[in-house]
Formats: structure tokens, C-alpha cells, sequence
């Protein structure tokens, strides 16, 4: 069965010495690509962005506190997310929640560190 992305579906990615869960978090656009988020742990004495945050447990692979990156607000192209999980470079997770998912959508909104173009996307291309 072929992995197509869609809102709310995560994916771990391989991303510096590690695998970060990832958000899907549009629909396809008409240039074939989806605007991804990264979560990221909060490291004790490390300033984050605290537009949206995890205590721990709201997804099966957020164990610790974390936060959505907004600033390493990413756009993939579909066919190559497909590609990836289908070499198993890539693994699927269960989706965010619809109430977890709102969440980082709201974030967008209140995030000081989301870039203007990603902004822009996201609310071109929200579900």
C-alpha cells in the first residue's frame, strides 16, 4: 500500500544525529508539496518557543516535555515523503489528534518566530 500525506499525520525523519517526529500540516497544494513542523524536547535551560507545547504523552512518540519548531517550518514535496516511507527512510505514526492538531495550528498564529512565507502557506493550504 503506497503512504500518501495528509493534515495530522506524522512521520519520524531523520534530522541531525537523530529522528524527529514531523507534522503534516496542509493539504496538497497545487505545486504537490505539504507544509511540514518538527517537535523538538525541551532542554532544561534552553530558551524555546512556547506557542505549543507538549507535556508529554499527547502522542505515542512524545514521551518528555517538547515544543513545535515553527522556525524550522519545512515544505516537502508529496512524492518525495511517498518515496521516503516507502524505502523506509521515513516511518509512519499514529496522527496528532484532532484536538492536538488544532493546537499546533493555533500555534502558527502566536508563534514570534514562524517566518512570514510559512504563515502564508499555511493558511493558503490549511484543511
Amino acid at each position: 500500500m503506497t503512504f500518501s500525506p495528509y493534515p495530522s499525520g506524522t512521520l519520524l525523519i531523520p534530522s541531525g544525529p537523530s529522528k524527529h517526529l514531523f507534522v503534516v500540516m496542509t493539504n496538497l497544494c497545487h505545486n504537490g508539496q505539504h507544509l511540514l513542523f518538527s517537535v523538538t524536547s525541551i532542554k532544561p535551560g534552553v530558551k524555546y518557543d512556547n506557542a505549543c507545547e507538549f507535556s508529554g504523552g499527547e502522542h505515542e512518540f512524545i514521551n518528555k516535555p517538547s515544543y513545535v519548531y515553527y522556525r524550522m517550518s519545512e515544505i516537502r514535496r508529496a512524492d518525495r515523503i511517498t518515496e521516503s516511507v516507502n524505502n523506509n527512510y521515513y516511518h509512519v505514526k499514529a496522527d496528532l489528534s484532532a484536538q492536538e492538531f488544532e493546537r499546533v495550528c493555533k500555534g502558527v498564529e502566536v508563534s514570534p518566530f514562524i517566518k512570514p512565507w510559512a504563515i502564508e502557506y499555511f493558511r493558503t493550504n490549511r484543511p
